[in-house]
């Protein structure tokens, strides 16, 4: 499977038949595309255990800010490698308006310890509770405070690809009873062995590094193993409904247990389903078959499978993209969605009508393929291809949102399918020409009455560089310009546009997110994506009008400027839902906050392990989106030039003997470190002169108890605070 993607210039919804443009061929010979494009990379990374400790980013409290409605990036995790983040449509982060939290699921990173016995490697998943992020509820301060919780090991079977929710019981509002629930594939080492499904009672209470056992985590195999069928990675579109349920999807087919490809034979969609009883989950499963064309060896040519629910969880989409086995129109016979609709929970499920694009709300589409067929200049044929992100939403009134971008096939033949033509431009080969009329487009397929409509959200100026040299050839498909590291098999992670869709609660505006490269920045200003920043785009249903594209990560000048994410917003996700809507005076006016996350490494170096670490450090942010545009003020609400104490950290955190506390100064000055327990009560004091720059402090903590503690730093009458645990 693959990912999502969006960006933006122009809204143009496709209402009447346009004149056909002459398709030509590209020269050159078509190039076959890659089935599964985002999951490859570090699939299969050994399972480690500890080397060398080394810091991990703590668990952060911020100190109170002043300024407003901030935008600003904020450090809070670290992960062994890029491995954890690479699918953009696996739920990792999520916000609950009930509760006002968000929450964040990644691998761990190598000093992070469990109790589990066995069990302590890389496959150990953590939950991130984010609390008091909310600028809008909180008028204007950004004060986040971060816990953490260990949920998910295995002895012998690793998680991966953690896919998550925050399940929260109808109609409660404390986060004692709420609980963090994920799923996703697991390895042995080699070779993918089935699905993990965990789940954790949230509260301050539960926050340990004890990951739990039956029935918080259970385990289904591939060949089958209990109720469940055999899925291949169970780790797309997390939902959670306010009915309670919890769901993910993914795919069952007779293929090699847990293989990425689709499967030989007769391959479905396949929804599991969590119900919540006695401080734990039930899973089940639905099973929708397609019926795609299948490949002379038996391979189904299946390529995506995606699903959207509405908030009460009443009407839910499921949408899997295949090749149709039955249609004679030639346009309308390429990797193109098959969309089943309930309105009765799941209980039972109708296909509804499949694009028909010679009809003419959808004939943008193929007036705005590049290439025609190999045997017809005349012909197109849709490809919906997620190399760039696809995603799905319910808007308010019930519709479905099914966003991606489009190439062209460059045969619709069963054993050809996945060819696809490419494109020369200053030199390079791209999968689009990125010249007017014939860029990467973003579009929204939305559900009518009837049928389908199309909306053109925007277009892309890049797209993702090719993960491997061999595969593409040596040169000239932007392995060479993607600046991370390479790792011993020769391939490099690739973040590509990432295309995501989210709403507010009651899903009266949607928004878009994407990540794409100025071509001003790029290597020899290559169209390729290698110093992305998120772009945003926000639709209000009611009146079909769309925002103008914000920049979430590149502010003009230095207002809300976090140097290590500008043109380095790398492995964004935003969350599917956003905070309800503040209306203004003024008509159409409004302002929603969305919980955001990138993941980077400074030494954009992935390949990291827990003998020679190269972590990927995880930010987060309130964007905070008004109709105006993206409001930003200074990193957590200060100007920096006038605050003392910046950057301020604790590392390792958890520790049991020794930590240091980071930061770094403005000025020379005397400071004061204080440790305080619970109660208040001061248990350790330091006084030490800093200097100009960064200044490490050590703390030994051998005779302090188990438990929570706070670090402050006061540096010139202003005062810092974090966390830390003892253990």
């Amino acid at each position: 499977m693959k990912k999502q993607l969006l960006l933006g210039t122009a809204l143009v919804t496709a209402m009447a038949a346009n004149a056909q443009h002459q398709k030509t061929k590209p020269s050159g010979a078509p190039t076959k595309a890659p089935r599964v494009n985002e999951m490859s990379y570090n699939a299969e990374e050994p399972v480690n255990t500890h080397g060398p400790l080394q810091n991990q980013t703590p668990e952060l409290l911020k100190s109170t800010p002043t300024g407003t409605n901030p935008v600003t990036w904020i450090p809070f995790a670290n992960s062994i490698n890029s491995a954890g983040v690479l699918v953009s449509n696996s739920r990792i982060i999520n916000y609950n308006e009930d509760l006002d939290v968000v929450t964040f699921v990644h691998r761990k990173y190598c000093t992070y310890s469990i109790t589990a016995s066995g069990e302590d490697n890389s496959g150990v998943v953590i939950a991130r509770i984010i609390s008091k992020w909310n600028p809008i509820a909180a008028n204007g301060t950004f004060t986040p405070q971060f816990d953490s919780t260990a949920f998910a090991s295995g002895a012998t079977n690793f998680p991966r690809y953690p896919n998550s929710g925050i399940y929260n019981p109808p109609g409660n509002t404390n986060i004692n009873n709420a609980y963090i629930v994920a799923c996703g594939p697991t390895t042995a080492g080699s070779g993918w062995t089935g699905n993990w499904y965990a789940s954790k009672q949230l509260g301050s209470a539960n926050y340990n590094n004890n990951t739990g056992t039956a029935p918080n985590q259970q385990w289904y195999g591939n060949p089958p193993t209990g109720s469940l069928k055999g899925v291949n990675f169970n780790r797309y579109n997390f939902c959670v409904t306010d009915d309670g349920k919890v769901r993910s999807v993914g795919t069952v087919g007779t293929d090699n247990p847990g293989s990425s490809q689709a499967a030989p034979a007769d391959t479905s969609l396949y929804i599991t389903t969590g119900n919540f009883a006695a401080g734990s989950f039930t899973w089940t499963g639905t099973e929708l078959y397609p019926d795609f064309k299948k490949a002379t060896d038996g391979t189904a040519n299946l390529s995506d499978v995606l699903m959207a629910w509405n908030e009460a969880g009443t009407v839910g989409y499921a949408i899997v993209t295949g090749q149709n086995k039955t249609t004679t129109v030639t346009v309308n016979q390429g990797i193109q969605p098959k969309v089943w609709k309930t309105t009765n929970s799941g209980a039972s499920w109708a296909a509804i009508p499949d694009m028909d694009f010679t009809a003419p709300t959808l004939t943008m589409i193929p007036n705005e393929l590049p290439a025609a067929l190999a045997s017809n200049t005349n012909e197109v044929c849709p490809w919906f291809r997620s190399g760039e992100g696809q995603d799905a939403i319910v808007d308010k009134d019930d519709r479905l949102h099914f966003v991606t971008t489009i190439v062209g096939h460059s045969s619709t033949h069963k054993d050809s399918t996945y060819y696809i033509w490419s494109f020369t431009n200053g030199g390079d080969s791209y999968y689009w020409p990125h010249k007017p009329g014939y860029r990467p487009y973003i579009y929204d397929f939305t559900t009518t009455g009837t049928g389908w409509n199309v909306t053109k959200i925007d277009s892309l100026s890049s797209e993702a560089p090719r993960p491997t040299s061999a595969s593409q050839g040596s040169s000239g498909h932007g392995w060479d310009e993607n600046p991370w590291a390479a790792d011993g098999t020769g391939q490099k992670p690739v973040s590509s546009s990432r295309i995501q869709l989210g709403r507010t609660p009651n899903g009266s505006h949607i928004y878009y997110s994407w990540a794409e490269s100025d071509t001003l920045v790029t290597s020899g200003n290559k169209k390729w994506n290698t110093f992305p920043n998120i772009k945003v785009r926000v639709l209000d249903v009611a009146t079909g009008s769309l925002s103008p594209k914000w920049n979430a990560t590149a502010p003009t000048g230095t207002l809300g400027l976090n140097s290590k994410i500008k043109n380095y917003a790398y492995y964004h996700y935003a969350s599917p839902k956003s905070t309800a809507i503040t209306t203004g005076s003024a008509a159409g006016s409004y302002t929603m906050a969305i919980p955001m996350s990138v993941s980077n490494n400074q030494s954009l170096n992935g390949n990291g392990d827990c003998v020679t670490p190269s972590a990927v450090t995880h930010f987060f942010n309130a964007v905070t989106v008004t109709d105006a545009g993206i409001i930003y003020v200074n990193p957590v609400g200060l100007n920096e030039k006038s605050k003392t104490v910046t950057n301020m950290q604790v590392i390792p955190n958890p520790t049991s003997n020794n930590t240091n506390l980071v930061f770094d100064m403005n000025t020379d000055a005397k400071v004061l470190v204080s440790v305080t327990d619970v109660t208040g009560k001061i248990v350790k004091s330091i006084v030490t002169n800093a200097n100009l720059g960064q200044n490490t402090v050590n703390i030994n903590v051998n005779d302090l108890k188990a438990g929570i503690y706070f670090v402050s730093l006061n540096a010139n009458n202003q005062k810092t605070t974090a966390k830390l645990i003892v253990e």
